[in-house]
């Protein structure tokens, strides 16, 4: 799917955190 879902943009943005903190 070209635009993404609640779950895959809130599965993103906890990789982002994890990233930043890593």
């Amino acid at each position: 799917f070209n635009y993404p879902t609640m779950a895959e943009a809130y599965r993103v943005a906890a990789l982002n955190g994890l990233n930043r903190l890593f």
